[in-house]
């Protein structure tokens, strides 16, 4: 179900964490997201008022980059 049934959060929900920085990591070699999904992301926590958002991207590490990848 988690995959079929997910829903984005609510911008009510992520002002949550407005007075938090957030930090993205896009492997460039993700089958299962891509690049349009991170722009959506930070497109969605910048209209939920999260003003510090950064983008980093490892250039080929795969979807569990942070396994694969772990210096980068």
């Amino acid at each position: 179900r988690f995959f079929t049934e997910r829903r984005p959060h609510s911008p009510a929900s992520l002002s949550k964490i407005s007075h938090l920085p957030v930090l993205l990591v896009y492997f460039g070699g993700d089958l299962a997201y891509p690049a349009e999904y991170i722009q959506d992301i930070m497109s969605r926590f910048k209209d939920a008022g999260i003003a510090d958002v950064e983008l980093t991207t490892v250039r080929g590490g795969p979807h569990f980059g942070t396994v694969t990848h772990p210096k980068e």
